[in-house]
């Protein structure tokens, strides 16, 4: 941080500026009180200027006693500025105007920053969208609105009547203390907020209410930053700050996604545990630390001193509030996203009782919940960004009402982070004419507490039977262990959102008349109700598992050679490869079994290389399994806890835990002899996860048993590691296993990493020979490139990069075809064998054998048939 001396400061200093139109706009200037010269911040804002978004932001003087000449305007029709307040009608053209004429003001350097909050924010893209003679130099809008028919009036197609009324009453009343108005003052301070809706509702010209709830498209074009500044350059630096828990939250994430598309080195993003206002380290009523005690002003001037000033350091490119571990994410850029599915289910009984309802990571049985929203009782929002409070509020005694659907989630067993926008899918039936659905995502904690972390509402129109989506707030969690997840579901969001009518266009029906409308959730079977996660290795974990340069030698052969490898926290990383490559020597030195020749073995930051086995806390299952023959499952188990010196009854229970958790809870008492192969394997997976290990080896677990019991095992497997969050390493020689069981490959040959990707990268375009022909039905053919166009004896193949000296043929992606093409080539059928599902052909060409995998139900000709070969999308890749 860069200390300085604060200037004196002299002001307000009242100026005026003449518009074209001849309108008169007022602002009040503050500056440092001296001669030099300073870069300008100008506000823009509707509140009357003396307020100056002091709600949540420092006065405009510490500003100006940071070194800068900070101007705050009334808008049109506002304070003292002249003609008539239209919602963000006239920002565009007034703001450019204001831009030019800031940048030039005694005082001034040339440079301009713009900052501001809500509405303050939106005048700083409006003005970029009014395509002015100058350009500010800088932004930093907070919680402002990027697409506000979306973003700030509507929600899931829904209008939002509790924030937008308030709003709306609020200009209003402005209006009226402006023009001398006493009696309406007065009487829209007397009213409740139904009345309130009512007055402005039946008198349009006294708001932008009726406008807003008109929903014109082309209106909302006119005033929509996201849709002005499409095809704009935003390559302006740029600082969004943003609240987890602000109604505008999808506004400042949309912003900031535009901008850093552009130019990601000068975009900046601040998201707090915060709500639209106010910004401390209170989220709902509660606590969130000291952490959120984040002063935004100081952020703010740092970054206008390293873009308008040239001082200081690069401000962070995205710093996230946690709102799991209560700590701030500092990243280069968002995470890489993967989708965490987790299904819906119960015994129909969701609403009835608060621990009926599951989240879990596969489908279920088919089941119905059915709740009843009734208009006379409307389900309360609660917490999230519109609930009332807002924030991270507990919702348990909410989710005990009987019209909310509740679905937790088993305890996590290890942390994991999401970050980004997590999803909603539910199959819904109601025999009304349509209805409402309001999401809850909620951090439940070991003493029961549900405290919202993000909602998200959706209107249906038509409901006999559909599939509704809804959008939740972006999120950055960590669910620390012992903790769940909860989905809540209810036909209602009050006060935030008007109650669906049941009945009937909402305009026709009087509250009076508005009916109880039965909703039913339909999950498991054919429906596919689910919750979708943003689950991210954050960067902190992306090196938790590293090899750095580890060799191991056995006399005058080298086993391992200069192998690097780092695995993320979580993932399953599967080294491939043929007998003898070294992968199960890998695994050997990460277990401690065999000391590394030369290199490092790092676990979490921490060389172990050195380290006893009995010191690394990393569980193993052999291929072999080696189980105790004279030891039951149970004491298998436990027998590990027990080498920990753990108490006898810590054994059992721990040990009989982990037997329920991979399914072995009624074979406790069995021998290893008395159980089948998949049963023993279990036991060995259970023995090597009751320790909690940091790390997962698993060496060949699924080589001794039949194919059909692989593929059951497989799934298994990859299914309780994802739920765990366990890192696992797992080697194999099977491709089809390593494929499908893999977050990434590392494909070994001769003691050598050859090649490391994720399944589809590695299958799609691998970067060597030995990758594409060990990763089985393709073929590698041998020859040279001239103008595009590979060529090799007897066969020529379109669209090859310049150098490319190796054309890789996938078997499933080839056709026999005399239709033109990439790829010609021709040959003799010498084989075709049947499989089942499909055939696999063998076609002997001038530069050698190609293999096909065709269809079952196109079968190829008769052995011996002249054949030409044709390629699908992705069948022809070249090295």
């Amino acid at each position: 941080m860069h200390h300085r001396t604060p200037h004196d400061v002299i002001g307000p200093t009242r100026a005026e500026l003449v518009l074209r139109d001849g309108t008169v706009l007022v602002a009040d200037i503050y500056r440092p009180a001296n001669e030099d010269l300073y870069p300008v911040l100008l506000m823009r804002q509707p509140y009357g200027r003396a307020i100056a978004s002091t709600v949540v932001l420092a006065h405009p003087s510490w500003y100006a006693s940071q070194g800068y000449v900070v101007v705050v305007q009334d808008v049109r029709g506002c304070g003292e500025s002249g003609g008539d307040f239209e919602a963000f009608i006239h920002e565009a053209e007034d703001g450019a105007q204001t831009l030019e004429w800031a940048a030039n003001l005694p005082g001034s350097n040339g440079k301009l920053g713009l900052y501001g909050f809500s509405y303050q924010a939106m005048t700083q893209y409006l003005a970029l969208a009014g395509k002015g003679s100058h350009r500010p130099d800088a932004i930093a809008p907070s919680m402002g609105s990027w697409m506000p028919r979306d973003d700030w009036a509507y929600e899931g197609n829904a209008f939002r009547f509790g924030v937008n009324v308030s709003w709306a009453a609020q200009m209003v009343k402005l209006e009226a203390a402006r023009s001398g108005d006493a009696a309406t003052y007065a009487a829209l301070g007397a009213m409740g907020d139904a009345a309130l809706r009512d007055c402005l509702v039946e008198r349009p010209g006294l708001s932008h209410l009726c406008k807003w709830i008109e929903d014109d498209a082309a209106y909302w074009d006119a005033v929509s930053p996201g849709t002005l500044l499409k095809y704009d350059p935003l390559d302006i630096p740029a600082l969004h700050t943003g609240g987890w828990a602000d109604f505008l939250l999808q506004g400042t994430w949309a912003a900031d996604a535009a901008f850093r598309a552009q130019n990601p080195e000068t975009s900046h993003l601040v998201i707090g545990p915060w709500a639209h206002v106010p910004w401390n380290r209170m989220s709902g009523g509660t606590d969130m630390g000291p952490a959120a005690e984040f002063s935004v002003d100081r952020a703010q001037v740092e970054f206008f001193d390293f873009y308008l000033k040239g001082r200081g350091e690069r401000p962070v490119a995205m710093r996230l509030f946690d709102m799991g571990s209560r700590t701030w994410q500092n990243l280069p850029s968002l995470p890489d996203i993967s989708d965490e599915t987790f299904f819906l289910s119960s015994s129909g009984l969701a609403a009835a009782t608060v621990s009926d309802g599951r989240l879990g990571l596969e489908p279920s049985a088919g089941a119905i919940d059915t709740f009843v929203n009734d208009p006379f009782r409307p389900t309360p929002l609660i917490g999230g960004h519109l609930g009332t409070p807002a924030g991270f509020v507990d919702r348990s005694a909410s989710d005990n009402r009987a019209d909310v659907a509740v679905y937790t989630s088993a305890p996590f067993v290890t942390s994991r982070t999401f970050v980004g926008e997590a999803k909603v899918e539910v199959d819904i039936r109601t025999p009304s004419s349509g209805c409402d659905l309001c999401a809850a995502l909620s951090l439940v904690t070991p003493h029961g507490a549900a405290k919202v972390v993000s909602t998200g509402y959706a209107r249906i129109e038509s409901a006999q039977q559909a599939s509704a989506s809804i959008s939740l707030r972006p999120v950055c969690l960590t669910v620390p262990a012992r903790h769940a997840l909860r989905l809540s579901l209810q036909g209602a969001g009050s006060p935030a959102f008007e109650v669906h009518p049941g009945n009937g266009p909402f305009a026709s029906v009087p509250d009076m008349a508005k009916r109880p409308i039965p909703i039913s959730i339909h999950h498991g079977g054919t429906a596919r109700s689910r919750l979708i996660m943003p689950k991210v290795q954050m960067t902190s974990n992306k090196h938790y598992l590293t090899l750095d340069n580890a060799t191991a030698i056995y006399g005058d052969s080298v086993a391992v050679s200069g192998l690097t490898i780092e695995a993320a926290k979580g993932e399953l990383l599967s080294l491939l490869g043929p007998s003898g490559c070294g992968k199960t020597t890998t695994l050997r030195m990460i277990a401690g079994f065999i000391r590394p020749s030369s290199g490092r073995i790092i676990l979490g930051g921490e060389d172990i290389s050195r380290r006893p086995v009995h010191t690394r806390n990393i569980g193993v299952v052999f291929q072999s399994y080696a189980l105790f023959p004279h030891l039951t499952a149970l004491d298998n188990v436990g027998f590990g806890l027990r080498m920990r010196h753990a108490g006898k009854a810590e054994c059992r229970e721990k040990a009989a835990a982990a037997l329920d958790t991979v399914g072995l809870g009624a074979y406790y008492d069995r021998y290893p002899g008395q159980l089948s192969g998949g049963q023993q394997q279990r036991v060995a997976l259970a023995r090597a996860l009751v320790i909690e290990p940091d790390v997962l080896l698993l060496d060949e677990p699924l080589s001794n048993l039949d194919a059909h019991l692989r593929a059951d095992m497989r799934s298994e497997i990859r299914s309780l590691q994802q739920r765990l969050g366990i890192t696992t390493v797992f080697v194999t020689h099977d491709q089809q296993e390593a494929l499908a069981m893999s977050d990434r490959v590392a494909v070994m040959s001769k003691g050598l990493l050859m090649e490391i990707g994720s399944p589809v990268s590695l299958c799609d375009r691998p970067k060597s020979a030995f990758t594409a022909s060990f990763l089985g039905a393709r073929t590698v053919i041998k020859g040279r490139t001239e103008a595009g166009r590979f060529a090799a004896p007897g066969l020529t193949c379109d669209g090859a990069p310049e150098g490319a000296t190796r054309l890789v043929l996938r078997a499933s992606r080839l056709r026999l075809s005399d239709e033109p093409g990439p790829l010609h080539v021709s040959g003799t059928l010498v084989n075709a064998a049947f499989l089942g599902d499909t055939y696999e052909a063998d076609i002997q060409s001038a530069c050698g054998t190609i293999r096909l995998i065709v269809p079952s139900d196109m079968p190829p000709p008769p052995v011996g048939t002249s054949c030409s070969i044709q390629t699908q999308p992705g069948g022809a890749t070249f090295i």
